[in-house]
């Protein structure tokens, strides 16, 4: 996107303190246990996993919480992906709606990670030059365009 020409008033969502998140097939989770996304260049970037089931030795996997209820998608479960499985969040906490880049699209691996201003109403994954925007937290189409939830830290926090 381009920058803004016009006023635009901010979307925001705040005191959440759960995500639905997609729990990775073969998986068998329970309430309480440390949840964890998949990011980076994992093969299920932006899936979630339960430590000690798929994510040791893996560079590429994040800690965002615990699951908020017991989850089976193993072979004696759903033997598929979770799409609806609830994670419980450390603390509540408001995100901001930004416009997704469309070169350097931000995804559902990127939740927990930082991501970068790209223009002053658009996030993305390049760092370069960019300015941290914030945490992401979620990407989502809102009437057909994709926005990215960013929780806006304070200074000193990166």
């Amino acid at each position: 996107m381009s920058d803004l020409t016009y006023s635009k008033l901010p979307i925001t969502y705040k005191g959440r303190k759960q995500i639905s998140v997609t729990l990775l097939s073969g998986q068998k989770v329970y309430a309480g246990g440390i949840a964890a996304v998949k990011t980076g260049a994992s093969t299920n970037a932006g899936k979630f996993v339960g430590v000690g089931t798929d994510i040791s030795n893996d560079g590429y996997s994040r800690v965002v919480g615990t699951w908020a209820k017991d989850y089976d998608a193993s072979s004696s479960g759903t033997n598929a992906d979770i799409t609806t499985a609830l994670v419980e969040l450390p603390r509540s906490f408001e995100v901001l709606y930004f416009a997704n880049s469309t070169t350097n699209a931000v995804t559902a691996a990127y939740i927990g990670s930082k991501v970068y201003v790209l223009d002053n109403q658009t996030v993305t994954t390049a760092a370069g030059n960019n300015a941290v925007a914030g945490i992401c937290w979620g990407v989502e189409t809102i009437q057909g365009a994709s926005m990215v939830l960013v929780e806006i830290l304070p200074l000193g926090i990166f």
